[in-house]
């Protein structure tokens, strides 16, 4: 799947990698950032970008680093998952210390070089952002609505306001720019314990600089007690008073190391974590593509559903046929016959009527079968209709029995009613209009 990936960040004003003409709207992007995390989803015709932006350095500052995907034609189908997967690429540039790292402190900040003086790790974050598009679930990604808007603006939306509202907001403006309630990720996990770590450490070595120089003042105050020695058992006492605290202080500054070199065994007890996970992330991978050799093997099959093309005098129009598909299937031909010659516009809609995909193929009064690429994107009931008024279409008679006959295979011919009509009343009365459908199954 052809993609472009950017990175931009706050460093020196405005930084991009690589230059192309995306700087204007990256910009206009930038600009509706707010928060840790912004995802901004942004649309021209054919075109749509993911630009996900997540805030670094100190609270309070403006400092941020951004990821931008850019697709053509096809688009997120589901704007969580789309989140989801820009975090998932900001996380992997963090580890990989691809042009950003976590530094001690548990910031994550730029690394010392420029964007343009960092190509490499560009290029390998770019691998990796491609291995974790490969591994999505094929419908994941979809083609690009012709629904959507051009020239309406800017929007703001709470991904917690639901997956219905956040779509339609991206269908109507330009720009949409999703936020959503604080989350927890391995690396925001790693970043609080490595700046808890971290003003431990400075809090300790405060402590322990204290406690040296108290150490030093002590051993003055002993000289001078020794050369008073004369001044008799008083300054004997106090003395021996100074050495016990010495000693006290002395003991309590081992047990501070003692717990540093714990913190350190804890962090690299995570480091060791975050491999394991790698390689499981690894073999993961492996048997994803393991399983996908096995499923190519089932796409290749063409099946084969409905009623033969036998001639009858039978005709009308405005029914729909009514299918059920278990997996995302693309019919290939069908057949079908008119009362008179001429063009039929085929629609494939899902449940809920809303549009999926349509053909226009020309119709005779013989049968003859028609070529077309109808995309059944996933599982669950679909609907064919023969939307060209004036249009009468060959139907037939049929019962229960006729249709059982169709109800196995991937693709499952349920029953006809009006157009307009949901699934749930389709009859099993009368076969309407499209015979011989030949489809594949698409993984």
């Amino acid at each position: 799947m052809n993609y472009d990936l950017h990175i931009i960040g706050s460093r020196n004003g405005y930084e991009k990698y690589p230059h192309d003409g995306l700087d204007d709207e990256l910009k206009q992007c930038s600009a509706l950032h707010r928060g840790d995390e912004t995802l901004v989803i942004s649309h021209a015709p054919e075109i749509i970008h993911y630009v996900y932006f997540h805030h670094i350095g100190q609270k309070g500052t403006h400092e941020f680093v951004g990821l931008s995907l850019t697709f053509n034609g096809v688009y997120f189908r589901n704007v969580k998952k789309a989140f989801d997967v820009m975090e998932r690429i900001f996380e992997t540039a963090v580890y990989g210390s691809s042009m950003i790292h976590v530094a001690d402190n548990g910031q994550v900040e730029f690394n010392s070089q420029s964007f343009y003086d960092q190509n490499a790790q560009y290029n390998q974050l770019k691998k990796e952002t491609q291995r974790i598009i490969d591994t999505l679930p094929r419908n994941c990604i979809v083609a690009l609505p012709r629904s959507f808007r051009i020239g309406q603006g800017n929007a703001t939306v709470n991904l917690e306001e639901g997956e219905i509202v956040v779509a339609d907001k991206v269908a109507q403006y330009d720009r949409v720019a999703v936020t959503r309630d604080a989350g927890h990720s391995g690396l925001s996990d790693i970043q609080e314990r490595l700046a808890r770590l971290h003003d431990q450490n400075v809090e300790w070595e405060k402590k322990y600089d204290k406690e040296r120089k108290k150490k030093k003042q002590f051993s003055l105050v002993i000289v001078l007690l020794l050369l008073l020695l004369v001044g008799g058992a008083a300054a004997a006492y106090v003395i021996r008073e100074n050495f016990s605290e010495i000693g006290s202080l002395e003991e309590s500054v081992l047990q501070r190391d003692q717990e540093l070199a714990q913190k350190k065994d804890d962090i690299n007890q995570h480091k060791m974590h975050i491999a394991r996970l790698e390689d499981t992330v690894v073999k993961q991978k492996n048997e994803m593509a393991e399983l996908g050799q096995r499923l190519s093997r089932y796409a290749s099959l063409r099946y084969s559903v409905g009623l033969p093309a036998e001639s009858n005098n039978s005709y009308d129009e405005g029914y729909a046929m009514w299918f059920y598909a278990d997996v995302p299937v693309v019919i290939d031909e069908l057949s079908l016959r008119a009362k008179k010659s001429g063009y039929v516009q085929i629609v494939l809609r899902d449940s809920d009527g809303d549009y999926i995909s349509s053909e226009t193929v020309y119709a005779s009064t013989s049968f003859s079968e028609k070529s077309v690429n109808l995309k059944i994107p996933s599982s669950g009931y679909y609907s064919l209709t023969a939307e060209s008024s004036g249009m009468r279409l060959q139907y037939n008679s049929t019962n229960r029995s006729i249709y059982r006959t169709m109800g196995s295979g991937p693709l499952r011919i349920k029953g006809c009613c009006g157009r307009g009509g949901s699934y749930s009343s389709a009859q099993q009365d009368y076969y309407q209009y499209f015979y011989n459908i030949k489809y594949h199954v698409e993984l």
